[in-house]
């Protein structure tokens, strides 16, 4: 029985280091900015290892406004335009994968009051964030819970 070529070799396009991290601040009058960067090592692109990806380094920022419900917000991905490659499928460097150049997204929301979940549970959060969103946005304001008095505070069972 013959070895497998892949035995003891690194798992495929999987860095042995990788980061990401994001900072925002929020300023006066409603206005915030973040940025953040992305961090891939290098990783192989063939079972055998024979095909080395160069890591990359990307950043991103953004700035935002946020007015009682409504929201804009500006993001630029990619600021130095890094050119990288993301993905690749043999050893044949015409099956590469390149990086999104540089882009900006500018969008828009509208919520109850401006307020979005936040805490441990952010997900599950979300969820009931958008449901009372609609409720919110037909008038029936009593059933959101982020649209009280109290700073947008909401109680433990959200």
């Amino acid at each position: 029985m013959m070895a497998s070529p892949s035995r003891g070799k690194r798992s495929t396009l999987t860095p042995r280091h990788a980061a990401n991290f994001w900072i925002t601040r929020d300023l006066d009058g409603g206005f915030g900015v973040g940025a953040g960067a992305n961090l891939v090592g290098s990783r192989y692109a063939n079972a055998g290892n024979t095909v080395r990806l160069p890591g990359y380094v990307t950043a991103d920022a953004a700035a935002r406004w946020r007015q009682g419900p409504w929201g804009v917000q500006l993001n630029v991905y990619n600021i130095t335009d890094a050119r990288y490659i993301v993905s690749s499928h043999s050893a044949n460097g015409n099956m590469n994968l390149p990086g999104a150049p540089r882009n900006v997204m500018l969008s828009s929301a509208i919520g109850c009051n401006g307020a979005q979940p936040e805490g441990p549970h952010r997900q599950h959060r979300a969820d009931l964030f958008r449901d009372s969103l609609t409720r919110c946005l037909i008038g029936v304001r009593d059933h959101c819970p982020w649209s009280d008095k109290r700073q947008h505070r909401h109680d433990e069972r959200y």
